[in-house]
């Protein structure tokens, strides 16, 4: 079949192993997409919107992962078209969205492919991973990296924004920076003149057209969870809750040797106080590559030095409450983010959207 215009260099570029067509033969892919990834590019704002586990889709023959949360993040998905409403309604205009329509069971988005699926098996003769999952993390991830790579192209930098939903922390939303627990516990001019690792808003650091203080974008009065408590969606890091977890909260359950990664579903009650979520594998990929391990799927030295370069990201661990608990909540959380992200843009990129043409 001709590939749809635009689609033959990504299919190049794929992990689709090398003695397979780069064009699928059986149901998943179509010329258009993907059966398991709903994508829906835009290039009227500079913003991607990833929602890797909000899917219900749970194919028989595809194996359930045996390891690993494999709990859906509620309404995320749903959530993630209200935020897509809402900036499509506004002058921001509309992002890209790249959504997985798989269940967690299936396939977990938000993690190397060796991790995402259960049963991936290597070609014999090329060493790639083959298997409807693995085809289907293939092209999600492809998708992404397209669509920021278009943003890079048309406006010089991109913002990604990975969609979830979390339960342990009732009415506040996280946003994960890259930054552990105990890094906000450093001064902001510490956090500042001497950050601990790489962050995903490295790359805004670096092309902001004002001057730019790391912490002042984390958690200080123009920080994008400033931004979303002034329009009643509270949010950790922000002004008001500049440390999303308390020092004394982190020492106990430490002590007591509490599981607070929920790397097999939500934390146990005892360890919610001290659980942060700073951000997964996509987040890292894409807004601080250097940090992604040689057997962990990096993107190319390329794109590293090139496109990701100018790519800044948040994961957002939405609450349930007052976010996800109804479609007023969901609809509400849409129109704040809009709001928040053109502020957020316009303050630290100077960029503005462009009113259309009549």
């Amino acid at each position: 079949k001709p590939l749809a215009d635009g689609m033959e260099p990504l299919m190049k570029r794929a992990r689709f192993c090398a003695c397979k067509p780069l064009v699928c033969t059986n149901s998943l892919c179509n010329v258009d997409g993907h059966a398991y990834v709903d994508y829906r590019p835009s290039l009227e704002c500079p913003v991607v919107l990833s929602v890797p586990h909000g899917g219900n889709l749970t194919p028989e023959a595809m194996p359930d992962r045996s390891s690993g949360c494999v709990e859906p993040d509620g309404e995320s998905w749903e959530l993630a078209e209200a935020v897509l409403r809402a900036c499509s309604e506004a002058a921001l205009g509309a992002p890209a969205m790249v959504g997985l329509k798989l269940h967690r069971s299936k396939l977990d988005g938000n993690k190397c492919l060796c991790a995402a699926c259960e049963n991936c098996e290597e070609c014999e003769d090329c060493e790639v991973m083959v298997g409807d999952a693995a085809d289907a993390w293939t092209v999600y991830h492809k998708r992404i990296e397209e669509a920021l790579q278009q943003c890079v192209a048309k406006f010089g930098f991109a913002l990604l924004l990975d969609l979830h939903g979390q339960s342990h922390r009732d009415g506040v939303t996280e946003l994960g920076y890259l930054l552990y627990s105990e890094d906000y516990f450093l001064s902001d001019a510490a956090l500042s003149s001497r950050p601990p690792r790489l962050t995903s808003l490295d790359a805004l650091v670096r092309q902001s057209r004002a001057s730019v203080d790391l912490a002042a974008v984390l958690r200080g009065p123009d920080s994008f969870g400033a931004l979303m408590e002034v329009r009643g969606c509270p949010c950790t890091p922000s002004p008001s809750r500049p440390q999303p977890v308390s020092q004394a909260a982190l020492r106990a359950a430490r002590s007591a040797h509490l599981d607070m990664s929920a790397a097999l579903g939500p934390p146990p009650e005892a360890a919610r106080a001290a659980t942060y979520f700073s951000g997964g594998f996509t987040t890292i990929r894409y807004a601080a590559p250097a940090r992604v391990g040689p057997k962990q799927d990096p993107l190319t030295k390329e794109a590293q030095e090139g496109w990701a370069s100018k790519v800044a990201g948040v994961q957002l661990e939405t609450a349930w409450a007052g976010v996800r608990d109804s479609d007023d909540s969901k609809r509400n959380f849409g129109v704040a983010m809009q709001g928040s992200v053109a502020a957020f843009l316009g303050r630290w990129y100077g960029w503005t959207p462009v009113a259309p043409e009549e």
